[in-house]
């Protein structure tokens, strides 16, 4: 047994801070003595009612000596300390074709752990460090409690509609409003269809945010002018997590076609929920919806253009992103519209099988191996 120090967001209300706390439970099950402490990207503080008191004990846990240092963070924030015998990088990258200004801090670790294939075959051959690929896990006994719990509970849904939804926030990198562009196209043939967009932002209220989104929305009716088309119902705000699992159980398809995305969470917890999914080819999300999963719609190389950097070294023009392909994503997304019961059943029947993959006690086998 080890003794580990685990520094991570996993009080954080973010993308990165979801997946900590996911980390935390695969960790927790390779049976070493871990202490933790809290580090921030954002000063958006997770509720802390909501995160398990199992991760919070760990708090209070302490060791005069660490066989291991788990750094969960962005690359440049990674830092060696000769006082422990090993160190290990948790990171999130987005994009493609990073410089040694963000590579350099990787080659001063013992292994950089990737959520993905894509992000490894990004840095792999040009650093020195291990790179070992470790997805984040789902807590499948969590969402088979919940399914158990609502089962018998009476749904709003619709059952002659087919409901697409997004989860995401309103910025660049989303592609929301090119989702939006085919829902609507799509809406003038298929009658029974709706849309759900469930988004929030760390840089606006929720007032001013809805402004934004009607505004770029507005954008959008203007050019089917002439066209009967419906338009998305609209969700604004952080959302508490069984909120989230109702907007999972209670629509059919997710569409997450992010130009930027480090692993794609949306699309396993979709997948947990046996819905269909559309999302982009050659990225960290068609690895997750890979052997009939979901589907992938085909993607062009483009620069980075992002307007919610967090830090000004990532997601520059000097990096590139896969951006979705509009008549691709409109095919994808029709392909959903007329999947037929018996491929549904099939699609089901891999996502069960693939969703082992994805939990606990495997990633915290994969943990083991460091």
């Amino acid at each position: 047994m080890e003794n580990i120090l685990y520094l991570g967001p996993y009080r954080e209300f973010s993308g990165m801070g979801n997946a900590s706390r996911m980390y935390l439970k695969s960790l927790i099950q390779t049976g070493n003595n871990i202490s933790i402490r809290p580090t921030y990207n954002i000063y958006k503080e997770y509720p802390e009612e909501f995160i398990s008191d199992e991760i919070l004990g760990l708090e209070t846990n302490f060791s005069k000596k660490y066989h291991t240092v788990i750094q969960h963070c962005y690359p440049h924030q990674l830092c060696y300390n000769n006082k422990f015998e090993k160190h290990v990088g948790i990171i999130h990258l987005e994009s493609q074709k990073y410089n040694s200004n963000v590579l350099q801090f990787l080659d001063i670790m013992d292994y950089v752990v990737v959520g993905s294939d894509t992000i490894k075959n990004t840095i792999q051959n040009k650093i020195k460090t291990k790179t070992l690929v470790i997805p984040e896990p789902i807590d499948l006994e969590k969402i088979n409690s919940y399914e158990e719990k609502t089962k018998n509970n009476k749904t709003d849904k619709d059952k002659d509609k087919y409901f697409f939804y997004i989860i995401g926030d309103w910025i660049l990198k989303k592609n929301i409003e090119k989702a939006v562009l085919c829902f609507i196209k799509l809406s003038s043939y298929y009658k029974n269809i709706e849309l759900v967009i469930k988004t929030k932002s760390d840089l606006e209220s929720s007032q001013n945010l809805r402004s934004f989104v009607e505004y770029d929305l507005s954008k959008i009716y203007n050019l089917s002018k002439g066209n009967v088309f419906k338009k998305p119902k609209i969700l604004i705000g952080d959302t508490s997590l069984e909120a989230l699992y109702y907007i999972h159980k209670n629509n059919d398809c997710l569409i997450n076609i992010s130009s930027g995305e480090s692993f794609g969470y949306s699309v396993l917890e979709a997948m947990a929920f046996k819905n269909n999914i559309v999302t982009n080819k050659n990225t960290s999300m068609a690895e997750i919806v890979a052997k009939d999963c979901g589907l992938c719609a085909n993607t062009e190389t483009d620069m980075c253009l992002d307007n919610a950097q967090l830090f000004p070294i990532y997601n520059t023009n000097l990096q590139t992103w896969q951006r979705p392909i509009l008549s691709s994503v409109y095919n994808q997304m029709e392909k959903a519209i007329n999947e037929t019961p018996s491929q549904k059943q099939q699609r089901q029947i891999a996502q069960e099988k693939n969703l082992q993959n994805y939990s606990i006690d495997t990633i915290s086998n994969l943990f083991s191996q460091i």
